[in-house]
């Protein structure tokens, strides 16, 4: 089983931009929001991931991939010279994916599902969490000759909703179906 295992990888981002909510719009009662520089992040992750052919179990043109990423992301907050945890970012992410492909007459089709952990806003008080999130994808693609390929993906075919919460109010974030198609070409 073919596999990859990435610890400890540090990264720094300069210049984060966030999400601040500036006040509530009279009219709608909703929050007025704006982008702001939060200050510089520092990113400390470890990644797993798999690859599995399927060939022993008569698959022989079928993979199942896995992916798990474990992260911490920290900021000194330009406001409030606190350390604190990126806003709205995930400590966990994984995908489970199962790929079919035919190389033979360049086909190829993959289900995945794709999973983001519980993310934390800490600027707020109470501070918000956004519930951990689970989205089913697919796609296809074929080869058309000469380089080019057409590929078609539908993105969270079920349509599942983001939910956030602070003990308060409690926020349904319907993300939505995305579909694309696409011309592919390679030179």
């Amino acid at each position: 089983m073919p596999g990859t295992w990435r610890p400890e990888q540090l990264q720094r981002i300069n210049d984060v931009i966030e999400k601040q909510t500036i006040g509530i719009d009279g009219g709608t009662g909703l929050p007025l929001v704006r982008p702001k520089n939060a200050g510089a992040a520092d990113v400390l992750g470890a990644e797993l991931e798999a690859r599995v052919p399927l060939g022993a179990l008569g698959l022989p043109e079928a993979t199942l991939l896995a992916n798990y990423t474990r992260q911490s992301a920290k900021l000194k907050d330009a406001a409030t010279g606190t350390r604190r945890r990126l806003k709205d970012h995930p400590e966990d992410l994984g995908n489970l994916i199962a790929r079919w492909e035919n190389r033979r007459i360049g086909f190829a089709a993959s289900a995945g599902l794709n999973y983001v952990g519980e993310a934390v806003d800490e600027t707020v008080s109470p501070r918000k969490v956004t519930s951990p999130f689970l989205q089913w994808d697919a796609s296809i693609q074929q080869r058309l000759g000469l380089g080019i390929s057409l590929q078609a993906s539908a993105l969270n075919l079920l349509d599942e909703m983001k939910v956030k919460d602070d003990g308060l109010r409690r926020e349904e974030e319907r993300v939505g179906r995305t579909f694309y198609l696409g011309l592919n070409m390679e030179f």
